[in-house]
């Protein structure tokens, strides 16, 4: 299975799909300061240390979107999925991209500041 990429102006449509899940891959406190409405909080480096499993996380039937800081991690984390059968997708750039982005479009609405 190949890992696809979405650019951060697609999101919106992949949020008001059931069929998705939008994963935030980053550390806690940086989930805290901005993420994605919706998003939720799995680190990869929960992965990492052996503390996750995704096979017990994430659901064959279901599609995921994962982004990070930059898009590299959310990028790797996505191809080790795929190869395990599961089907993800990486937003290129990260939130870096997403927010740069948001200025001045619907982007900006998606981004929550300072809560969980």
């Amino acid at each position: 299975m190949r890992t696809i990429t979405v650019f951060p102006d697609q999101l919106p449509y992949y949020m008001k799909r059931k069929d998705y899940e939008i994963w935030d891959v980053r550390e806690q406190q940086d989930y805290i300061k901005c993420h994605v409405r919706g998003a939720k909080n799995v680190p990869f480096s929960l992965y990492e240390a052996s503390d996750f499993s995704i096979e017990t996380a994430m659901k064959k039937e279901m599609n995921y979107i994962f982004y990070c800081e930059r898009g590299h991690m959310s990028l790797e984390f996505a191809r080790i999925a795929c190869n395990k059968g599961y089907h993800v997708k990486s937003v290129i750039g990260g939130i870096r991209q997403i927010k740069q982005l948001g200025i001045d479009s619907i982007l900006s609405s998606i981004l929550i500041y300072g809560t969980r």
